[in-house]
């Protein structure tokens, strides 16, 4: 069900050049004073959970203190990381800024020749949400001679569950490579696997890994939703997506769902909808076109996730 594929040379190549800066940008934040942690599939590769040729990864993601993010990109670009300012957002039509609304800085390009995002956050909740708590709990390995703090298996599993089923729900590209994320992580560390009950992302994530594991299991049928959906079934999950998002915000955070409705200027330019002479009600409503437009779409579902 979950095409797993033969070791690619090519993959594993690309991915030891995004290791390798992984270890440059980690040893240019030691020597800045900044504790940093590799997130989501440079967390994985640098842990050993996957091995070199078994996971596509198209950046660094990196996670930093809380207030020390734009300390920790410059001090990348004293070490000679280039922005990419002046090209499209890796998530958004608008060109990235240092003040753009969103959950990271704007991509670097490394000496390596590797995309690097600084992270400020993790998507996570609780401990595998707060910087300080992760690091503590944190792993140590040493990638090409450097020291690298990883996070703890649990702490990885909760950032990687949150990410795909809550951060980018209903997006059904990335579960085909986020189940063999999990099923990694529980051959690493074999007793998150007595989480598969949970109520939550991270129980989710476990039962539709346990069910392509085991076809004829009782989670089997919950795996063909993610996995192996029809073309009606992928596009009511990017309905549901649209929906769950917002009911989030309005739960989560009042202010928050009122800019969801309503964004901000600065919010529009950066997602690209006020641009080209648009007014800013002009703005609003392509806004609210592309979301429905993508909410009802014919579903395309690649094999493999885009994004790291």
């Amino acid at each position: 069900m979950v095409p797993m594929g033969s070791p690619s040379p090519s993959v594993a190549a690309r991915n030891a050049l995004v290791m390798a800066t992984a270890v440059v940008t980690v040893d240019t934040f030691g020597r800045a004073g900044l504790r940093s942690l590799p997130l989501k599939g440079a967390a994985l590769l640098a842990a050993g959970v996957v091995a070199p040729w078994d996971r596509h990864l198209d950046d660094l993601d990196i996670w930093v203190p809380p207030g020390r993010a734009l300390e920790a990109f410059n001090a990348l670009v004293l070490a000679d990381y280039v922005p990419i300012g002046s090209l499209p957002s890796a998530t958004h039509e608008g060109t990235a800024s240092l003040d753009a609304p969103t959950h990271q800085l704007p991509m670097l390009r490394s000496p390596h020749g590797a995309l690097v995002e600084i992270h400020l956050e993790s998507h996570a909740s609780g401990d595998a949400g707060d910087f300080d708590a992760c690091y503590a709990a944190g792993v140590d390995v040493v990638v090409n001679g450097v020291t690298v703090r990883v996070p703890s298996p649990l702490h990885l599993l909760k950032q990687l569950c949150a990410h795909v089923v809550v951060h980018h729900f209903g997006d059904l590209r990335f579960w085909p490579r986020h189940v063999n994320d999990v099923r990694r992580l529980v051959e690493h560390a074999p007793e998150l696997a007595a989480l598969r009950n949970r109520p939550d992302e991270v129980g989710l994530s476990l039962r539709v890994a346990n069910g392509v594991d085991h076809p004829g299991s009782p989670d089997a049928w919950l795996a063909r939703l993610f996995i192996d959906p029809t073309p009606a079934m992928a596009a009511a999950w990017r309905v549901a997506a649209v929906a769950q998002r917002t009911g989030r915000f309005a739960v989560d955070d009042p202010r928050a769902f009122l800019r969801v409705l309503v964004p901000t200027a600065p919010h529009l330019a950066f997602t690209g909808d006020l641009g080209g002479g648009r007014s800013l009600p002009a703005a609003h409503v392509r806004r609210w076109r592309r979301i429905l437009g993508r909410a009802v779409a014919s579903p395309t579902l690649p094999k493999t996730a885009t994004k790291a």
